[in-house]
């Protein structure tokens, strides 16, 4: 693979012109026997047929200009229901989301919490605990982060919405 920032701007302009976002996307493997893996997402939901169309602009934009060396495998899909955060742009679009993350405390102690995130922006983020506790974390603090999907939550909305 000749340099990450063509391959970047690759799958960018692929995801612009097939309307997409791209979420994240992750370069795995060795020389030999590597794997693009490219999320995708749009405010509607991403489809199979979505993911196959990208999938094939990449596909066909990585061999036109030969950017890997050798054999290569390309997955295009979704983030998934309960997803990675690691980009400040990720926990801003997941506010009101349930999350789990482990972070660096004040006592330089990794510390794991669930709760809903409150807000988030450029530099930092807040995550409601319970009722009457919230805490604020810096991006740096941050080792892990995704979100959390709550089945039970999500059958009683539709549940209701029968109703």
């Amino acid at each position: 693979m000749k340099n990450n920032e063509i391959l970047e701007d690759i799958i960018k302009k692929v995801c612009n012109k097939m309307n997409v976002q791209l979420y994240d996307w992750k370069l795995r493997g060795i020389r030999n026997n590597q794997s693009l893996v490219v999320y995708i997402t749009r405010k509607n939901g991403i489809t199979l047929v979505d993911c196959q169309a990208v999938s094939q602009e990449i596909g066909d934009e990585l061999d036109m200009r030969d950017i890997f060396d050798s054999r290569y495998v390309l997955e295009v899909s979704s983030p998934g229901l309960s997803r990675n955060l690691r980009t400040p742009q990720h926990f801003i679009d997941a506010v009101d989301e349930l999350v789990k993350l482990k972070y660096l405390n004040n006592k330089d102690e990794i510390e794991t919490v669930k709760g809903i995130l409150a807000s988030a922006d450029e530099y930092s983020i807040s995550i409601k605990l319970d009722e009457k506790k919230n805490i604020n974390i810096f991006y740096e603090q941050v080792k892990n982060a995704r979100t959390v999907f709550n089945w039970t939550s999500e059958f009683s909305k539709k549940e209701s919405k029968k109703n």
